[in-house]
């Protein structure tokens, strides 16, 4: 014979009422907090001051809130209450994994600006000083503690997104011409499927200014499967490109909050110079030049300088731009890579329709666009490759185009030529690209300014990508 317990009615919504109570209590007042990191794409960190815990995707934000946090990697769990930070499920390395969170007195400013990508266009000239006072323990010293053997590796691949990507393809033309080692850069999210052979004499070089960029660390991540050595090039030491990564470098730029890659191109741009200088010194078995370094740093920051106090062509360039649909940036050599990095600035900022080409693409499809409302800014300075880009300046008049120049030519037969130019004080042919470029910066924001939009948070882009 079957028995059942009868409840009535209204114990039965009392019990109900006792259960939606405790599960409101939890919650509008949870008293634990789980999380989980899964993959290595993307940051996690757990931090505590007092009573308080923390929990962020980027340490930078914890600066003043705690002296230290802890990363999180693949595969752990943690819980927080009021009192502890417990993990149910943790990875080797804890220890290792504490990081004390440093206030960067070269990063503070004395002047204000309206907007932070001005505020970083300007603060490069100490960026460029930092790299100066600093590379050996930013770079060098990394380098020599490692236990990579340059001697051994029989090609670079660089892999990178957006101006990391650029800043990898100039890196790309220091390592065939300084270090004379075959180079090819890739953007990280063709890497893996493009069937790319990968072999252990290889060397893998991730460029992600946050270290957490998603398509770069899976590349990295790929890279050491295939047994070959990879190197992070990052702004944050302790990232998960760096986690995974045989040794990392650190650009020395500091922060940066700008959409929009400013101070840290540059800054990239320069610690691959110096890597490139380091990989020829060791292969070579010379002793690495410290004085050519500091003495090229110092030429370029005098330099850079010029550029920042005298911007009035460029603002005069601007109000041109400002009333463009569409531009053709052109480069030849290392400056096609500048004219890509131009480029990017003009569509992220300034919501304009820009197109880099190599200039000698332009007989291949491209010159079907001149025209109008297409003008063309041309990299241009006097080297090797000068008199083909006159060519091309004077097939794109032939065809009724515009030209504008950056150029470091300023006789007259030359600049005749063009509707509006630049001139770049030009001093050292591989460093140039910085001058370039921060010219580049400045026509962007400024034209941004003229269109009214907010360069630091451009619509339908976010400062950094963790997922794929």
């Amino acid at each position: 014979m079957e028995f059942s317990v009868v409840i009535p009615v209204f114990e039965r919504i009392k019990l109900l009422e006792r259960c939606l109570k405790s599960l409101e209590e939890q919650l509008l007042k949870p008293k634990k907090i789980f999380i989980i990191k899964k993959g290595n794409s993307g940051g996690l960190v757990v931090s505590e001051s007092g009573n308080e815990k923390m929990i962020s995707s980027d340490p930078t934000i914890l600066k003043g809130f705690a002296d230290s946090y802890r990363y999180l990697v693949n595969n752990e769990i943690a819980i927080l209450d009021d009192n502890t930070i417990q993990f149910i499920q943790e990875e080797p390395g804890k220890e290792n994994r504490i990081v004390k969170l440093e206030n960067q007195n070269f990063e503070d400013i004395n002047d204000i600006y309206q907007y932070k990508m001005e505020e970083e266009i300007h603060f490069q000239p100490k960026a460029i000083e930092n790299i100066k006072n600093n590379y050996l323990s930013l770079i060098i010293n990394k380098l020599e503690d490692s236990k990579l053997k340059f001697n051994e590796i029989k090609r670079i691949l660089i892999v990178g997104m957006g101006s990391s990507f650029n800043a990898g393809y100039i890196g790309s033309y220091y390592f065939e011409n300084q270090s004379k080692i075959p180079s090819q850069i890739i953007n990280a999210s063709e890497f893996i499927d493009s069937g790319k052979i990968i072999q252990a004499t290889d060397l893998v070089i991730g460029i992600t200014q946050s270290g957490e960029t998603a398509e770069t660390i899976k590349a990295l991540e790929y890279a050491k499967n295939k047994k070959a050595k990879t190197i992070a090039v990052v702004e944050k030491s302790s990232s998960q490109a760096s986690i995974i990564s045989d040794l990392t470098i650190n650009i020395g730029s500091g922060s940066e909050y700008a959409v929009a890659s400013t101070k840290t191109f540059t800054s990239t741009t320069i610690s691959l110079y110096i890597l490139s200088k380091y990989i020829y010194s060791k292969n070579q078995n010379i002793d690495f030049d410290h004085n050519e370094i500091v003495e090229e740093l110092e030429e370029l920051n005098y330099k850079v300088a010029l550029i920042l106090n005298d911007q009035y062509k460029i603002k005069e360039i601007s109000k041109e731009f400002s009333k463009l649909k569409h531009i053709l940036f052109l480069g030849r050599d290392i400056m096609y890579p500048v004219a890509m990095e131009g480029a990017l600035k003009m569509k992220e900022v300034c919501y304009i329709h820009a197109e880099a080409y190599p200039a000698g693409e332009m007989k291949h499809g491209v010159n079907a666009l001149i025209g109008e409302k297409m003008p063309s800014l041309v990299m241009a300075p006097t080297g090797i490759s000068f008199n083909k880009m006159l060519s091309t300046i004077n097939e794109i008049k032939a065809r009724d185009g515009e030209v504008i120049g950056l150029t470091d030519n300023d006789s007259n037969e030359f600049t005749s030529l063009l509707s509006n130019y630049l001139i770049i004080d030009s001093y050292n042919y591989n460093l140039d690209v910085i001058l370039y470029s921060i010219n580049l910066q400045l026509l962007s924001f400024y034209t941004s300014l003229l269109l009214k939009i907010n360069p630091d948070r451009p619509r339908n882009l976010a400062k950094t990508v963790t997922v794929e």
